[in-house]
């Protein structure tokens, strides 16, 4: 059976090693990350993406998610929370679509957000100090 859950487990919480990371995706997925600007649109780019997220030592835990399952592919996209070694924690919203590829299933797109209301609500507070 598909797991979703399973699959995020290993790669983002568990996995240490960029490689492993990287060879989750497709050679042509893409990266919408939550704590970059920058899309990552190919194997270095993503690898490039984790090291550094990766340095901060998240824990992750998916707060909501639904998951959706067709014929080679899955979606699955709902609120997940990181908390850092540093104590910060960051929730964001995401969504992943997964191709079955040469027996495998691999990450195809991968988006992820800040909340929009905390970072709302942090920037009138900012305005307001000004």
């Amino acid at each position: 059976m598909f797991n979703v859950s399973h699959q995020y487990d290993n790669v983002f919480v568990i996995c240490r090693f960029i490689s492993q990371v990287a060879a989750r995706y497709t050679k042509d997925a893409v990266l919408l990350p939550t704590l970059s600007d920058r899309a990552r649109y190919d194997t270095e780019g993503i690898a490039d993406y984790f090291v550094h997220f990766l340095e901060k030592k998240p824990r992750g835990r998916i707060v909501e998610g639904n998951i959706k399952i067709g014929p080679n592919w899955a979606q699955d996209a709902g609120i997940y929370e990181f908390t850092f070694q540093d104590g910060s924690s960051v929730q964001g919203r995401y969504s992943f679509v997964y191709s079955y590829e040469n027996g495998e299933w691999k990450i195809s797109n991968h988006h992820s957000s800040i909340m929009p209301e905390k970072a709302v609500a942090a920037l009138k507070k900012v305005s307001s100090q000004a």
